[in-house]
């Protein structure tokens, strides 16, 4: 059901396209878009809510494309974060493609790089939500994440990892 409705959202979307065919070629592997782009689309077709629209995306990256180049078009601006993941901004668009072998909560629980690890790791039970923009078929995966929406209720879903983004921000849980 939430991977219909995140579809509707994303049918005819040219940012969303754009930004995905960026990701993909960024990718040897499988690519999921995860973050507030995927859910708050969800959450605002499902409860006809008025959040603001997406212009950030968020992008889970399996692995390097095999050449290990990345294909970044001129009027895009990169930049590397500190867990060396790409940024790439346009204009008021930014796309990040984060590589799953680099996300802070898989190293920091010296985990295999995968989704379900991924899942477990995140700050939020709202953020444990993915959908793999190259294999359709799969759909939504995050149980953690499709309750959350479903039970209009934010928690913490990692507390090690909520704890580091809050400290991150000057701020505690």
């Amino acid at each position: 059901y939430f991977t219909e409705v995140f579809e509707e959202s994303i049918n005819g979307n040219i940012v969303f396209e754009m930004a995905s065919d960026l990701a993909i070629r960024n990718s040897g592997g499988r690519v999921w878009i995860i973050g507030g782009f995927l859910y708050r689309n969800i959450i605002r077709n499902l409860y006809n809510s008025r959040l603001l629209r997406e212009s950030d995306l968020d992008f889970l990256i399996e692995e390097r494309p095999e050449d290990g180049k990345l294909d970044i078009p001129e009027a895009w601006h990169p930049v590397v974060s500190r867990y060396g993941n790409i940024g790439l901004t346009l204009g008021n668009l930014k796309v990040d493609l984060n590589y799953l072998f680099n996300f802070r909560s898989i190293l920091t629980r010296n985990l295999p790089p995968k989704i379900e690890h991924f899942l477990t790791g995140t700050p939020l039970n709202i953020q444990a939500i993915a959908y793999d923009i190259i294999n359709r078929n799969i759909g939504i995966v995050g149980e953690t994440g499709t309750s959350a929406i479903k039970n209009r209720l934010i928690k913490i879903n990692n507390f090690e990892e909520a704890r580091f983004e809050a400290e991150s921000n000057g701020i505690t849980i």
